[in-house]
């Protein structure tokens, strides 16, 4: 029930941003981030590494996305195609489609869909959902959605830090370098 929920509000999100103009935003970066559980005294126990990457395509609305994510016990990379829309001045919609690579499992998949909104030219914010499963059809219990949300400020051009939060609790730091 789950993932057939998922799916269909996954569906109907990439659905709604394949409606609208050029983005303003930037979709070529580099970004290192580290989140850590809410509430948690074991830092190094709870927090996870990431480094995700996204280049702009020739098509303007399509983007190579990549990320490797690390903690004590677990290992992720994700790759694929991002797509992003305008779908009104300062507000984008994000989808994408990867494969994701895990020590859980051994391959499966993630369908992401969510909005981007620049509220100055200093101050962005975001929110998405996506959907993880493995592509091994006997798997159990590695279907999961996830919501994250957070704000990025801008120093200059080139370079923004940001804070978010996902449905797990976890407080999430980041720093991104515009190319």
């Amino acid at each position: 029930m789950n993932k057939t929920l998922s799916v269909m509000i996954l569906t109907a999100g990439i659905g709604f941003t394949l409606s609208a103009n050029a983005s303003q935003f930037s979709y070529d970066f580099a970004e290192v981030s580290y989140g850590v559980k809410g509430g948690s005294t074991d830092i190094g126990g709870e927090g996870n590494m990431a480094l995700i990457g996204s280049y702009n395509l020739k098509n303007p609305k399509l983007n190579a996305v990549a990320s490797f994510t690390t903690n004590r016990v677990a290992r992720e990379m994700q790759a694929g195609i991002g797509y992003h829309k305008s779908l009104r001045a300062g507000t984008d919609g994000l989808a994408s489609v990867r494969l994701v690579k895990n020590n859980a499992y051994d391959i499966g998949y993630a369908l992401t869909a969510g909005l981007r909104h620049d509220f100055t030219n200093d101050f962005e914010g975001e929110i998405s959902i996506m959907f993880k499963d493995s592509l091994k059809a006997n798997e159990a219990g590695v279907s999961e959605t996830s919501i994250t949300a957070g704000s990025r400020y801008h120093f200059n051009r080139e370079m923004s830090a940001g804070l978010g939060v996902d449905d797990e609790g976890r407080f999430i730091f980041n720093i991104r370098m515009n190319y």
